[in-house]
């Protein structure tokens, strides 16, 4: 008798799990159940082994259930979903607009949809405009672009520009035919959101390096803040405020004075009110009047002088009288005061630079005509001579023959050797050169460092960083060509902004880059 059990009565069943019913209600545990992919590989590799025909060795699969790793990981998308949303939805919040709110006292026509503007860059708008509850104010909500949180931090001041007639003209001028715009001036610290407006523009911080003294006077007359401080008749600087004294006894006028003239006050140096006007009038003279300009007519002004014997310079907070009129010997006072500049240390002057001129003629068509050349550029007076580009002593392409010389109304003759020379410097000998600068303040620098190129009096110092100047093989600096510095600063002095002494000079020749000619001297 066969052992093995008849096809139909083998059940392939899990534990825990019931076989399936017929729709009858008869068991169904003939049907085959479905396989997963191991079982098939089971049963293939069973009946391999079985052999075909030999039913009785045939061995019957076990359905085994496994779980797909990859449908229990499915849920991971959906989170990085989630996280990707939460993520856009931070970087829009956080990059939207800055909402503040701005209080003021009169609207000007402001109305939502105008601009809020930085030094003439729109940097917002307005939101927003209504009345407060009890109709004693404007508020306005403004709109900062993202990024600008300087824009809203304290400190920082608002106002309405709109057209404002004064004594020094006409402001918010673009305003009559265009919108109102609010202005805004940072601040410093962290971000706040509600802000009080400023009726008017706010007065700026004066720049490091000026003087602030204070001048008593009797009256005020007519000076106001903002009105100018001349120096034969050149403005140097300006009035900050104007008040009674603490104890009411005189008027105290606060002055600033900017950097580049702060050598002109000394402890000798004497003030007088300029406001308004003076008549005169005589049977033989006929009317005049008298006034600094129609900017003290109108807003006041103040006038100094300084003695030749000037004294010791002065420092923050010194006080002097304000005289309501000048003696007739101060207008009379020639002193030589030196100026400085902010880029400098304070107490360093700059150098008196001469103007040089090199001329000569060029033959042409074999020498059927002439026709004259000319090169200028800066000079420096030392004790010893005269510092200048070595271009100067020779004409190019022509070394043997020598250009005329011309500074200071008189010409200069170029000796066969120069008392010392480089290959972009030369010194000329002269003892009769006025204002020479002391060798003391020369010095070889040993890399490129912040400094100033010094040029015509008239014109401010131009800053040289230190990232801006290169060195270059033949001992010189090479100038970033990006700073375009024109022709005409051709042998400026190049001054250390860190110890305010000469370190070479510029070679700007037309069609080459510049440079900074090292000090080489003796």
């Amino acid at each position: 008798m066969n052992s093995s059990c008849p096809k139909s009565e083998v059940r392939s069943q899990k534990p825990g799990v019931r076989n399936p019913t017929r729709e009858d209600g008869g068991d169904r545990s003939d049907l085959p159940l479905p396989l997963s992919g191991e079982a098939v590989e089971e049963v293939e590799e069973e009946n391999a082994g079985a052999g075909a025909g030999k039913s009785e060795n045939f061995r019957f699969p076990r359905a085994t259930f496994t779980e797909d790793l990859r449908q229990t990981r499915l849920w991971i998308l959906p989170a990085l979903a989630l996280l990707l949303t939460l993520g856009l939805a931070f970087q829009a919040f956080s990059q939207g607009p800055i909402p503040i709110v701005v209080h003021f006292r009169e609207g000007h026509g402001i109305k939502p949809g105008d601009a809020v503007k930085f030094r003439g860059i729109d940097v917002g708008k307005v939101s927003t405009a209504l009345l407060s509850t009890d109709l004693q104010e404007i508020i306005l909500c403004l709109e900062i672009e993202s990024g600008l949180t300087s824009l809203v931090s304290q400190g920082s001041s608002f106002w309405i520009v709109h057209p404002r007639a004064g004594l020094y003209g006409v402001q918010g001028l673009e305003t009559i035919i265009g919108p109102r715009y609010i202005g805004v001036s940072p601040g410093q610290g962290s971000f706040q959101p509600e802000f009080i407006g400023l009726e008017e523009a706010p007065i700026q911080e004066n720049p490091a390096g000026g003087l602030e003294i204070v001048l008593q006077a009797d009256f005020r007359g007519s000076l106001r803040p903002g009105a100018p401080v001349h120096y034969r008749q050149v403005p140097i600087g300006s009035v900050v405020s104007v008040g009674l004294a603490p104890d009411s006894v005189s008027v105290e006028i606060r002055v600033w004075i900017e950097p580049r003239f702060v050598g002109l006050i000394r402890e000798s140096t004497r003030f007088w009110n300029a406001s308004g006007l003076v008549l005169d009038f005589g049977l033989l003279k006929g009317f005049s009047f008298d006034m600094e300009s129609i900017q003290t007519l109108l807003a006041g002004g103040i006038c100094l002088a300084t003695p030749d014997n000037s004294g010791n310079p002065v420092t923050h907070g010194h006080r002097f009288t304000l005289c309501a009129k000048p003696e007739l010997d101060w207008l009379a006072w020639h002193p030589a005061l030196w100026l400085g500049d902010s880029l400098l240390p304070a107490g360093a002057s700059l150098p008196a630079t001469i103007r040089i001129q090199a001329s000569w003629t060029d033959k042409r068509l074999g020498g059927l005509w002439q026709e004259a050349r000319l090169r200028r550029g800066w000079a420096l007076p030392l004790p010893g001579g005269l510092v200048c580009p070595a271009d100067l002593c020779s004409i190019p392409g022509d070394p043997g023959r020598k250009p005329a010389l011309q500074a200071l109304g008189r010409s200069l003759k170029i000796p066969t050797t120069p008392v010392w020379a480089s290959t972009q410097l030369a010194m000329l000998p002269d003892a009769s050169l006025p204002n020479p600068w002391p060798m003391k303040g020369l010095r070889r620098p040993a890399s490129p460092e912040d400094c100033c190129a010094v040029g015509d009096p008239l014109i401010p110092p131009i800053p040289l960083q230190a990232n801006r100047l290169r060195p270059a093989p033949d001992g010189t600096w090479l100038v970033d060509s990006a700073l375009g510095l024109p022709v005409a600063w051709h042998g400026a002095v190049v001054m250390s902004r860190g110890d305010g002494k000469v370190l070479g000079m510029l070679i700007a020749k037309p069609g080459e880059p510049v440079r900074v000619a090292l000090y080489d001297g003796p």
